[in-house]
């Protein structure tokens, strides 16, 4: 999860305007730093998709825009009950 928000920083400070939605590339980055970050904790490929392809979508509804997920990193992201649940739903 450090991973992946570590490149969703990054990914905001390339951005040249604030924008209030999340756009296509940093949803394929967010999933994409997320599919590392959880491959190294799922136990495969096919767990960490499950997980991504769950915690993803939730982050995005959560937050209205990648500035916003990274002002409430790490605790309120990462302890998020939606992104728990998506752990749990994976058993883990």
């Amino acid at each position: 999860m450090k991973k992946l928000l570590v490149i969703c920083g990054a990914l905001a400070l390339l951005c040249s305007s604030c924008s209030s939605v999340w756009n296509e590339k940093e949803e394929v980055a967010i999933h994409q730093s997320c599919m590392e970050d959880a491959r190294t904790w799922a136990g495969s490929e096919t767990l960490a998709k499950q997980y991504c392809d769950c915690a993803v979508p939730k982050i995005m509804d959560r937050y209205p825009n990648l500035n916003d997920a990274m002002d409430h990193y790490p605790d309120s992201v990462i302890h998020d009950p939606g992104l728990v649940a998506c752990r749990t739903a994976i058993g883990k």
